[in-house]
């Protein structure tokens, strides 16, 4: 119904006699995918009732924390007060311990850095090439470092190779990845497809309001991208690009050369400090030194390097080994992450709904159902399989589920 009054023009900010927008009335009957609808539809997140209360304020006293998220990341105001004074923060003090402690995680300020290692804040982000750039001057400024003013004085030849063909494959990978398609889902074709006839065939919790289409098993929407993305693994700041089933192995390559590269360039920096004269009697690579025997630039150059060197070491080595243990299971950091569901339970392979890749157990049978009952099994369950099987998938499996195999899981 507010879709289709959504397109006739009703405005769907407009209060009731107790001041409550559609907004509120949501958030506190905690009718998640309506709150998200009404969201994407653009409607006014600060708009306050009689009481004063914003929909965040009416989110804490519904204990609605996964709506509060919602609002937050499209830019819901965390100051803004009631007619009591009271912040939607100052409102968990109604709450039992455990809720009022989550509310006070989510509502904190959020600080943001661009580390690839936590999550990303709840505010809104749009897509920004300052880290991209960043990222290239850093790896510009070590290698020249390493190639003008650290690798000249040393009398071992295939340092300046070994490094100068791991410096290229990142550079490269890094270009490759940051283009690369992730894996969107795009919309269907054809009047089945409208957002309206998808709203009386498929669960509301398996479409996406802000794309307006059928997500898939893996699927997750991007807020910065504002895209819906296949088997999503997260968004890399230092690529400016979302990450999901079809680039995840250049992402896993790219990950991998940026920790080979800090790990070679910090090990040569550090071996380095100490030598402070050429090593070599008739030096082959003095059209290459620049500042080699100024030694304030020598210093700056190898503990710098080593600094900025162990500030990438840390993170990547976590990222490539979350990534192995990722390919074993079968999974995305995304999904091991995700709260809104049991814990330790497997997530469903959208390899399910091909007939080709259906496993023939009894399970797997169960999986390629028609209707919407066994359709809802592709969004809990799949079956277990050993490291190699999950390996393959994981970097075989590259085809992204079409609007119209995704809706024939729910026909009649």
């Amino acid at each position: 119904m507010l879709h289709f009054l959504a397109e006739l023009g009703v405005n769907l900010s407009i209060p009731d006699r107790e001041g409550n927008t559609p907004l509120h009335l949501a958030v506190q009957s905690n009718q998640v995918f309506l709150a998200r609808f009404l969201v994407s539809m653009g409607v006014e997140l600060n708009a306050k009732n009689k009481d004063g209360n914003t929909p965040l304020h009416e989110c804490v006293i519904a204990s609605n924390i996964r709506n509060a998220k919602d609002l937050l990341l499209k830019g819901a105001s965390r100051s803004a007060k009631n007619l009591a004074g009271q912040t939607p923060a100052q409102l968990t003090i109604l709450l039992d311990t455990a809720t009022a402690k989550t509310f006070g995680s989510v509502l904190e300020r959020p600080w943001y850095a661009g580390c690839p290692l936590g999550r990303l804040p709840l505010k809104p982000l749009e897509r920004n090439k300052w880290h991209y750039a960043f990222f290239l001057f850093l790896w510009f400024a070590i290698y020249l470092s390493q190639l003008c003013v650290i690798e000249p004085k040393l009398d071992v030849w295939y340092f300046m190779l070994s490094t100068s063909m791991i410096a290229g494959k990142l550079l490269i990978s890094f270009f490759v990845t940051a283009h690369s398609k992730p894996g969107y889902l795009e919309r269907g074709v054809g009047p089945e497809f409208e957002f309206a006839n998808l709203l009386k065939k498929v669960p509301l919790n398996h479409l996406c309001s802000e794309c307006k289409l059928i997500k898939a098993p893996r699927s997750k929407h991007c807020t910065i991208c504002n895209r819906c993305v296949d088997r999503y693994e997260g968004h890399c700041v230092w690529l400016d690009n979302c990450v999901g089933r079809k680039n995840a192995n250049l992402y896993f390559c790219f990950i991998f050369y940026v920790w080979l590269t800090v790990f070679l360039f910090g090990w040569i920096a550090m071996d380095s400090i100490g030598v402070t004269e050429c090593e070599i009697d008739h030096c082959v690579y003095d059209s290459l030194c620049v500042g080699c025997h100024y030694m304030p630039l020598h210093y700056l150059t190898t503990v710098g390097g080593m600094v900025v060197c162990f500030f990438y070491f840390v993170p990547t080595s976590y990222l490539c080994t979350r990534q192995w243990i990722n390919y074993a299971q079968n999974k995305t950091t995304n999904e091991l992450h995700a709260q809104d569901g049991p814990k330790g339970k497997d997530v469903s392979d959208v390899a399910s709904i091909y007939c080709d890749d259906v496993t023939t157990d009894d399970k797997g049978e169960e999986l390629m159902g028609t209707n919407t009952r066994r359709a809802s099994r592709l969004f809990s369950e799949r079956p277990k399989r050993g490291c190699r099987a999950n390996y393959r998938s994981m970097c075989c499996d590259k085809r992204v589920p079409t609007q119209v195999e995704l809706l024939a899981q729910y026909s009649n």
